[in-house]
Formats: structure tokens, C-alpha cells, sequence
């Protein structure tokens, strides 16, 4: 047996006032007036024994009252398997799980403010002196100190839903970097144990006792705007769009048309009514017209309750109403195709051709693609351009000559690890398939044909593609070498054709492939930009070439906040940090000085509109297998939990049994005063 306040035992002194009381007022002498004192004598001898008896009685009743008003008031109990003898420091740890998921409701409330009352409870069962830690998803630098009991509880009274996710591994890593070694620490989770925060994989070391706290999940209920997406990527204003937008029903019943808006530029152009089957997810098409050139803003919305923070997904994109081309060429006969190719949409398409060896490189980033046809070698200044081109999001398409510098093109091949280039193929072949969901080709052909009829050609110069170089092949040859191969490359997009535009290439120059080949190159050129960055994400996003001067500074801001992020000058532009400061969803101004240079678009993950719980044994296991084994569970709906905070941190308390005790004893003694004559 431990007692908590031992300080107390100094009440057992006043066991003694009842031994005075027993010498002064039962020993005192009484005048007794009688008639016949052989009487009174064999009177006194005859109660003499029982008198005695019921006093001694009395005695012993008001000794053993004390004496377990006392044990009561220092707390004894017996010590339970998890409480600490060592001379470390006690301190106590309560995490409270803030994330969207606790938006839902159960019987007792919404989650968060019955996990709210639990903390307090745990709170409450400790002895005033007790000090705290205080950990939510925010990880909060007001959180960083030391509480005590009246602290942590204003603190709790504060906690609002945050829009941060945090695995149950970052809060025990959390825990342990607060307390160290030099403490013996009570880590209490309090939690809806939802499935994707207790994935423990690299769990890390923890000597420490775990209590997990589940709050009831309740009817798991929502409805999701997961992403929204669009297949072509090209834009054009007064072009009909199609954005597909994935929803997803989070609960066992069916949702009946669910409705779905889509607003561009605070217009809502697209109204949907879905019905989700139970625990699946739909996409759908919403169909609208572009607008004129220029930025971009939009939303899509539902209506759901309780979880609304999956309600509105925001976007944006830059509308282009032209493409500029820059066409950089050995011979004449390139000029001549592609100029006729681009001049087909010269609404949409501005084709600049330049010879090779007149062309200004500073110029490289105010187009959309440059083709390098058939340059008989390819310069390390040239790469080097062409490389900071991509880097800031620009596409280029480079068409192998009759005649060129192998080696130049082998080492530009390999230093963006797209392929091994082989020597050239003077002999006539044909083409043997078309990747038909490549960009190059996609919905070019009404069907697909098992043996379409393709082209031969007589020069090529064809690649060996690396097997991680994260290519997409186009065309290839009977021996399956690429002919056509495109891969993301920076922010932009890199192409090599290894036809030349050559006299001895006609067939492939007058086939029908060849067209959307050069005209889908332009189309689908460059970079066309996240529509939306996730918070709590490490991101970046890259903007074109600003002159940087000391006075200036980048702003990201909306009415809410104005952060200043970090950068870095790369190859071909800026690249901008997604600020981590930025806790809310929204569109947010890029602005560097007073010039405005973008649109952000920011979204909550949606890691937490997932609704699958793990129950409080698959918890347990969870942290089992991760190798945790100084772990329990309390369970606050089958009792009161201020009781078993105690029992599974402290031990079983005795305190109430030595009071029922003190109570029983002045029963016997008021029984013995009556009864006993």
C-alpha cells in the first residue's frame, strides 16, 4: 500500500483527544445520595464490570474513527503494474485529437467537445501540483511549456478544429521530444481512432505508459469532393471545357442526388445532382464554356453536414488565348510543314521560324514550344538553354537531321536520362505501332485498328529508352526502338522525333499521323500547372523569369493573412515555397511588390473525410505490432472515467473504504451509547 499525501498521518495525534476525554470524563466522581449503603455497595460491585467494558468500547470506537479519517485523507491505494516508483519527475500528457474527422456527431455531442470534457476529467483526477503538457494536431508553440491544472484547462477551452493531420507516430515522437528522459511521463490519447492516423509503420521508441481514450465515432456520414481534374489540358477562350470532378460517399447508405455546383470567376456555370452508392465513389462530368483570356478561378461545392471542410474544392488556371512557336531549323523543308501546320490555327497559334545559329536564346521563355529540327549538332550552350527552357515550364520537341553530330545528341539524350540514341538506319522500314493513348494521339483516330496502315520511311535515328527514365513512347519501329518518345521533364515537357523532315522521309511526311504529331506537340506544349496544392503538403510552384531587386518582396495573401515565402532562383525562373503558415482553403493572391504575378489555390487534404474507425482492440493491436506494449485503454462510456484515470495511473484507491470505515465506527459507538446500559 502507497499513499499519495502521507503528510497527513500527523492527524493520528489527535487520537489522543479522545484518550483525554476517556481519563477526564469517565473517571470523574460522582455524589451519589442513598438511604442504604449496603445497598449501594453491592449495586456498584455488580455494574462495575460492564460499565468499564462500555467505556473501553467507546474508547476503541472513537480511536479507529480517527484513525481511518486519517488513512482516508492521505489517499492510500495499491500501486498498478503502470505507475512509477522511481524518484524521476511524474508529469502527465494529454492529446486531443483536433482534426476534421472530429466534426462529426455522436450521441453525446460533436466529437470534439466530447473529447474536450474527457480532458478535462483526466485533468481533474490529479492532484493539484500535477503538471501537464498540452498536444493537439497544431502542435501550437503555446503547447511547448509546462501547464498546470487551472492553465490546461483554459488552454482545452481554446482548442478550435484544425486543419492539420497528424499520425498518432508524430504524437508519441512529439510526447518524447517534450518530456526527454529525465521524467516519467503519462501519455493520454485522446481520439476517434480513425484508421488513417494509427498506421504505425516507423513507430519510434517510447518508455513511457500509453492510455488511449476513444471517443465514439458514431454513424460514419459524409460526402466528399475528393479532386477534379480536366483530360485535355489545352485551353482556349469560347472553347467548350469538360472537368471531371471525383466525389466520394464515406457511409453505408446510398446518397440520392447529392448537389454539386461549379463556379468560374464567382459565376456558377454547371449544376449537378448525383446519387453515390454506399461506401464507392462517382465521377462526373460538369460541361461549360471558357470565358475570355486571363486567370482562372473556380470552385466546386456540395452541401453536407456534419464534416464541411470536404464541402468546396478550389482551383485555378491561366487561360492562354494564343500559342507562340518558335521553330528553329537546318533545312528548309521543316519550314515549309510546319509553317503550313501552324498556319492551319493561326487564331490560336503564333509560328516564328528562325534558322539555326539566328536564334536569341534569352528569348527561349516567351514561347510555348520550340521544335530544333534536324540541327546538325547540339551545343552546350544550346542545352544548357534549352534545359532552363523546360526547367520554367516551357516544351520542346526535338526532330533528328540527315546528317548530324551523333555524339552531341547522345550526350544531351543522357543528361536528361530519357535514352541511348543509336546510329542512323538508312534503310527502308515501316512503322510498326501507335501508342494511340499517348497526348500526341489521343482522339485523333475515329477506332483503333489492330493493323492500321502506316507509314515507311528510309532515315532514322531511333532510341533505346531507359528503363527509368520515365518516358511515354509514341511510335516505335518492328524491333520496338522508339521513334516518337515524350517525358515530363522540369516543369515542362521534352519530345524527340527520330524521323528527320527529310525527302527520303516522305511517306511519313505526307501520312496523316504527321499533322496531329507537330500540331498536338504545340497544343499540349509546356507546363500546364497544378490546379490546386493541398495544406500541410511540402510544395512548390514555379513562375517565369522577375528581375529580383532589394526593395521588393514575394506576398502570398488573401483577407485573412499576407506571408511572405521563401524562394529559390532556378534555371528559367522562380520557385516558390507553398507557405506551411497557411492554415485555411482559399484563393490566394501572388504578388511580388504591387505587381499581381499569380493565383494559389489551396485545399484541405483529404486524408480525414475518410471515415473508417478502428475499433478499441484493433487500436491496441495496432501499437502491439509496432512493438508499443506499455499501452491500455480506458474507456470512458462504461464508467466513470475520473476513477479509472486514477486506477490505471496511480492504482486502485483505498480512500473511500477507510471512510465507509469511519462511518461504521460511529455507528457502533452512537449503537453502543443507546444499547449498551
Amino acid at each position: 500500500m502507497s499513499f499519495l499525501f502521507p503528510i497527513f498521518f500527523w492527524g493520528l495525534l489527535a487520537v489522543a483527544i479522545p484518550i483525554l476525554i476517556h481519563l477526564f470524563h469517565f473517571r470523574r466522581f460522582k455524589t451519589v445520595y442513598f438511604s442504604n449503603t449496603m445497598m449501594l455497595h453491592h449495586l456498584q460491585k455488580e455494574n462495575k464490570t460492564k460499565t468499564k467494558l462500555k467505556h473501553w468500547l467507546i474508547l476503541l470506537m472513537r480511536i479507529l474513527m480517527i484513525i481511518a479519517l486519517v488513512f482516508a485523507f492521505t489517499q492510500p491505494f495499491i500501486p498498478s503494474s503502470t505507475s512509477s516508483s522511481s524518484a524521476k519527475k511524474n508529469i502527465v500528457a494529454i492529446y486531443l485529437d483536433n482534426s476534421f474527422s472530429m466534426l462529426g456527431e455522436t450521441e453525446k455531442g460533436r466529437k470534439l467537445d466530447v473529447g474536450r470534457e474527457y480532458a478535462y476529467e483526466i485533468s481533474s483526477s490529479f492532484a493539484a501540483d500535477m503538471q501537464f503538457f498540452l498536444i493537439t494536431n497544431d502542435f501550437l508553440p503555446a503547447h511547448q511549456r509546462v501547464l498546470n491544472q487551472n492553465e490546461i484547462k483554459q488552454e482545452l477551452a481554446d482548442i478550435q478544429i484544425s486543419s492539420y493531420s497528424r499520425n498518432v507516430e508524430d504524437i508519441i515522437l512529439k510526447a518524447n521530444n517534450l518530456v526527454g528522459n529525465m521524467t516519467n511521463l503519462s501519455l493520454y490519447l485522446i481520439s476517434d481512432c480513425q484508421a488513417s492516423d494509427f498506421k504505425l509503420d516507423n513507430f519510434p521508441e517510447f518508455a513511457h505508459n500509453v492510455f488511449l481514450v476513444p471517443v465514439s465515432s458514431g454513424q460514419p456520414s459524409n460526402i466528399s469532393i475528393d479532386s477534379c481534374w480536366f483530360e485535355n489540358p489545352v485551353k482556349v477562350p469560347g472553347k467548350q471545357e469538360e472537368m471531371k470532378i471525383k466525389l466520394t460517399n464515406h457511409s453505408n447508405q446510398a446518397a440520392i442526388n447529392v448537389p454539386i455546383k461549379l463556379f468560374i470567376n464567382d459565376t456558377l456555370k454547371s449544376f449537378l445532382e448525383v446519387n453515390i452508392d454506399a461506401d464507392l465513389s462517382e465521377t462526373v462530368v460538369a460541361n461549360y464554356t471558357e470565358g475570355s483570356a486571363g486567370e482562372v478561378k473556380g470552385w466546386i461545392e456540395t452541401e453536407d453536414y456534419p464534416v464541411v471542410f470536404d464541402n468546396k474544392l478550389f482551383f485555378n488556371y491561366e487561360l492562354s488565348d494564343e500559342i507562340d512557336i518558335l521553330h528553329i531549323y537546318e533545312n528548309n523543308l521543316g519550314e515549309k510543314y510546319l509553317s503550313a501546320i501552324y498556319g492551319l490555327d493561326g487564331d490560336n497559334m503564333n509560328y516564328f521560324a528562325n534558322r539555326s545559329g539566328t536564334e536569341v536564346n534569352s528569348e527561349f521563355n516567351s514561347y510555348k514550344l520550340i521544335v530544333c529540327d534536324g540541327l546538325k549538332t547540339l551545343s552546350s550552350g544550346l542545352i544548357a538553354n534549352l534545359n532552363d527552357f523546360m526547367n520554367s515550364g516551357g516544351g520542346l520537341m526535338i526532330v533528328a537531321g540527315k546528317d548530324v553530330d551523333i555524339q552531341s545528341y547522345r550526350s544531351f539524350l543522357d543528361e536528361v536520362s530519357l535514352g541511348r540514341i543509336a546510329d542512323a538506319e538508312n534503310k527502308k522500314n515501316r512503322l510498326s505501332n501507335v501508342n494511340y493513348n499517348h497526348y500526341l494521339f489521343k482522339d485523333v483516330f475515329s477506332k483503333i485498328e489492330q493493323s492500321p496502315d502506316l507509314p515507311d520511311y528510309l532515315i532514322a535515328y531511333p532510341l533505346q529508352v531507359y528503363a527509368k527514365s520515365g518516358a511515354d513512347i509514341a511510335l516505335t519501329d518492328n524491333t520496338g526502338k522508339a521513334l516518337v518518345v515524350s517525358k515530363p521533364f522540369g516543369a515542362g515537357k521534352l519530345i524527340y522525333c527520330a524521323l528527320p523532315i527529310s525527302v527520303d522521309n516522305e511517306s511519313f511526311m505526307t501520312h496523316p499521323i504527321f499533322l496531329p504529331l507537330f500540331y498536338n506537340a504545340a497544343l499540349y506544349s509546356g507546363s500546364s500547372g497544378n490546379l490546386y496544392y493541398t495544406i500541410g503538403e511540402t510544395s512548390s510552384l514555379d513562375i517565369g523569369n522577375i528581375e529580383i531587386n532589394n526593395r521588393e518582396v514575394f506576398h502570398v495573401k488573401d483577407s485573412f493573412v499576407d506571408i511572405i515565402p521563401e524562394y529559390k532562383i532556378i534555371p528559367g525562373g522562380i520557385r516558390l515555397n507553398v507557405p506551411s503558415e497557411i492554415n485555411h482553403c482559399g484563393h490566394f493572391q501572388l504578388t511580388y511588390g504591387d505587381d499581381k504575378i499569380g493565383l494559389l489555390s489551396l485545399n484541405y487534404s483529404r486524408e480525414e473525410s475518410e471515415q473508417e474507425y478502428l475499433s478499441e482492440n484493433q487500436c491496441l493491436e495496432s501499437f502491439k505490432d509496432a512493438g508499443i506494449t506499455n499501452i491500455k485503454s480506458i474507456s470512458p462510456d462504461s464508467g466513470n472515467l475520473k476513477t479509472k484515470v486514477l486506477a490505471e495511473s496511480i492504482g486502485v484507491m483505498l480512500w473511500k473504504y477507510f471512510l465507509i470505515a469511519a462511518l461504521i465506527f460511529i455507528l457502533f459507538e452512537i449503537l453502543i451509547t443507546r444499547f449498551m446500559k
